[in-house]
């Protein structure tokens, strides 16, 4: 079709289209004839539109808004490339460029929305395709009907729908093996060793726990504190992306070794118990933040050890393989139904060959009622296990 028909037909103005032409800026598809003359191949007008294949292309797209985040730009396209692996795409197609999301003028992304040959769309953010405009989606919708149908997957394999809040996000790192990494509450950053904290940090910290432990202690009750070692930590070396470099010294640990040197606090940090067994069992559930039942055990061992009770050694005692698993950061992507279903869960264990010993277990309202018998005061809670409640 003819410049000058497909502006008609569009109701563009003639001139318009030749200056698109001229800047590769088409939504659609056209070719320049060695007489000068432009056809325009626009697939809902062709006599026979080019269906999309079986399957189709699938294409990684990453974006950012200036040349000088050329990093950002190459681990972006990795982390697409990664995940795209990891949902069973053999040889995902990548595809880079550096533009404003304000506008639609973008060569590569225009190319892609109007190739009827390409069949899934992988961005890693709902931004990262457009922030206000909707040309870009225009350029799509107009290439043709066939293709209309399955223009976007934001996160493949899920059937997202374009423009549905539904994406991958960046609270979750997808790492090797199908191993999910949480990378908000300063998790990776902690991991990374660029989050330490000032000298007044950590007295604040240590000031409000020495305040929490005298409390205690004028009451008759024992003070522990006990961190239980994020994922990162524990299987980060293995399974997080290489660009994530570990610290020499992270925040916890910093945390530790000052009150260690300036309180008489009892800490509670199985790190190297766990970095002990890491690799026999699998500690932390794949798709989901928490420890599974193995961890639990060996966390649990560590605390109940420093409460005076002993735990059998995990050498005696016995984990049965088990289906179920967590999946929060699978959830947080909006993935969840498709690891379910495809990607069936690692390995999780029933742990048995212990008894509670003195331990007894009581419903969370009879627990509270001998909290407000005992001290006639709400519960304080101090901190968590991502010590987010400490400072």
């Amino acid at each position: 079709m003819r410049v000058r028909e497909w502006a008609r037909r569009e109701g563009f103005n003639e001139q318009t289209v030749w200056q698109w032409c001229r800047e590769n800026r088409m939504p659609v598809p056209f070719e320049r004839m060695s007489t000068g003359t432009i056809i325009i191949h626009d697939p809902k007008y062709e006599s026979q539109p080019v269906a999309p294949t079986a399957n189709g292309r699938t294409v990684c797209y990453a974006r950012v808004s200036s040349s000088d985040q050329k990093d950002d730009l190459q681990r972006q396209a990795d982390r697409l490339k990664a995940f795209a692996i990891n949902m069973g795409v053999k040889s995902p197609e990548v595809v880079m460029e550096t533009g404003s999301g304000m506008n639609d003028k973008r060569r590569k992304l225009n190319r892609l929305l109007a190739d009827p040959t390409v069949g899934t769309l992988i961005v890693e953010r709902r931004d990262r395709l457009a922030r206000m405009n909707a040309g870009l989606v225009e350029s799509a919708f107009n290439a043709a009907v066939p293709f209309r149908s399955q223009l976007i997957s934001f996160s493949s394999l899920t059937d997202l729908k374009l423009f549905c809040e539904k994406s991958i996000n960046d609270k979750v790192v997808i790492g090797s093996d199908n191993w999910l990494f949480y990378s908000m509450e300063s998790d990776i950053d902690d991991y990374k060793g660029t989050n330490l904290f000032t000298e007044g940090q950590l007295a604040q910290i240590a000031s409000q726990l020495t305040t929490s432990e005298q409390w205690l202690s004028n009451r008759g009750s024992e003070f522990v504190l006990m961190i239980a070692p994020n994922k990162e930590t524990i299987y980060g070396e293995e399974h997080l992306p290489s660009y994530y470099k570990k610290a020499e010294e992270t925040r916890t640990d910093q945390l530790i070794a000052y009150l260690k040197k300036n309180t008489d606090i009892r800490i509670v940090y199985p790190k190297e118990e766990m970095l002990k067994y890491k690799d026999e069992y699998s500690l932390y559930w794949h798709y989901d933040t928490h420890w599974n039942a193995a961890g639990g055990y060996i966390g649990a061992k560590a605390l109940l050890k420093e409460l005076g009770d002993e735990l059998p050694e995990v050498e005696d005692i016995t984990f049965t393989p088990d289906t179920f698993s967590g999946y929060d950061l699978a959830r947080m992507m909006n993935l969840q139904s498709y690891y379910e279903k495809n990607m069936p869960a690692e390995e999780n264990y029933i742990v048995t060959g212990y008894n509670g010993n003195n331990l007894q277990a009581v419903s969370i309202e009879e627990w509270r009622d001998r909290w407000r018998a005992a001290f006639q005061t709400a519960i304080w809670l101090i901190g968590t296990d991502f010590l987010r409640n400490l400072w």
